[in-house]
């Protein structure tokens, strides 16, 4: 009979192990603990169970477990209590590098002190979450823009297979530029509306979608021969993390066509349609077999996203002024200045290509005179970033 009741303890005792988290188990404590009264008395367990008054066995069993019990707790307690003091005294935030590909420098400490004060409820310059608004540039600010863009790479290539089909195509333009490799042609700023409209003329959206969806599948970077998502500077998509880690959303504004972007940004940063502003196709309704499919025509809705249009696009995309904007181009010199002007607490940057070793070397001098001008922070790509990708 002892036997038998030793072996209902011993079962319970397991069942009861089994609530005992693992980082403070003692494998079986009620085996260690039989174990440790057989040898202390050198019997073994069947002559233990008959000998040992059960209850003596019970109530040093109970102490045992209380002990491991209150040792969990006590850890337990310890914890929750350091981590609302590290909290409270901010060391997590301090310890941790939100920005590791920016090298330590001006540009870094600026925006880290530019941080702090818009979320501080106790700072002067304290900004409520609703009204942190970011915009920042696309091309040249986020990712490669040379020598061909995202944008450009997708027109050029359905140019491409336009005139593969067509032989008379090949002798006009942008299709012989295409057929060509004439980037002398493509790439020129003054074409960069043409170039993109002449190639999806008469497109619908939904079959456009479709085709840029299989170009990031399939395509590479001219140049660089990579695909375009991996493009981005790492600094910059970091950049984006640590302001949405502090109560911003995020929008990013460029000349880049409207949908190829959302497409592209949506995959590498998980931005929403809403958070992209980008050049509109002007389209119209086809409503054939009683469906409704935009068809895109050959001109973009005015005024493009560029220069002043670009904080026409932003008052009426967004409603509300910025009060951080990231640019790089005298395209983005507008939309900087609109932000600077800002009754709250701003903060305004710019990004200096001028590391020819890591990417390319092309300084916009009338952007970084406006820069010194107004007080604004130039990051430099070669001694502020430690990474470029």
């Amino acid at each position: 009979m002892r036997i038998e009741r030793g072996k209902k303890v011993f079962e319970k005792g397991n069942l009861i192990f089994n609530f005992i988290p693992i980082g403070i188990r003692i494998h079986n404590p009620y085996y260690f603990l039989i174990k440790k009264l057989v040898c202390k008395k050198k019997l073994d367990a069947e002559t233990f169970f008959r000998q040992c008054d059960l209850s003596y066995f019970v109530q040093k069993l109970n102490v045992f477990m209380m002990k491991k019990i209150r040792g969990f707790f006590l850890l337990l307690g310890f914890m929750l209590v350091a981590k609302v003091v590290l909290g409270t005294f901010g060391i997590n935030n301090e310890s941790k590098d939100c920005l590791p590909s920016w090298n330590e420098g001006n540009a870094k400490k600026q925006l880290i002190e530019y941080m702090k004060r818009v979320t501080d409820p106790k700072s002067e310059g304290y900004v409520q979450p609703e009204d942190r608004i970011a915009v920042l540039g696309l091309d040249g600010t986020m990712m490669v823009e040379f020598p061909v863009n995202f944008q450009r790479s997708i027109a050029v290539k359905r140019l491409k297979e336009l005139a593969s089909h067509n032989i008379p195509l090949r002798n006009i333009q942008p299709y012989k530029s295409a057929w060509e490799d004439d980037g002398d042609y493509y790439n020129d700023k003054n074409n960069h509306s043409f170039v993109f409209l002449k190639a999806f003329e008469n497109f619908s959206h939904e079959d456009y979608v479709g085709y840029v969806e299989d170009f990031m599948k399939t395509e590479k970077a001219p140049y660089w021969k990579v695909p375009f998502e991996e493009l981005f500077y790492k600094p910059s998509l970091e950049l984006v993390e640590f302001l949405r880690k502090n109560g911003f959303e995020v929008f990013v504004s460029s000349t880049t066509e409207e949908g190829c972007i959302r497409l592209l940004l949506g995959k590498v940063l998980g931005i929403k349609s809403h958070e992209v502003i980008g050049n509109e196709v002007d389209m119209y309704c086809d409503e054939k077999n009683g469906k409704c499919t935009f068809v895109m025509t050959q001109g973009f809705v005015n005024p493009e996203n560029r220069d002043e249009g670009k904080c026409r696009y932003i008052v009426n995309h967004i409603g509300k002024r910025p009060i951080f904007a990231f640019g790089n181009a005298m395209g983005d010199y507008p939309m900087l200045k609109y932000t600077s002007h800002s009754n709250k607490e701003n903060f305004v940057m710019i990004l200096d290509h001028d590391d020819e070793r890591r990417e390319l070397e092309y300084r916009c001098d009338a952007l970084l005179d406006k820069a010194q001008r107004n007080g604004w922070v130039v990051v430099s790509m070669k001694k502020d970033f430690k990474n470029v990708f």
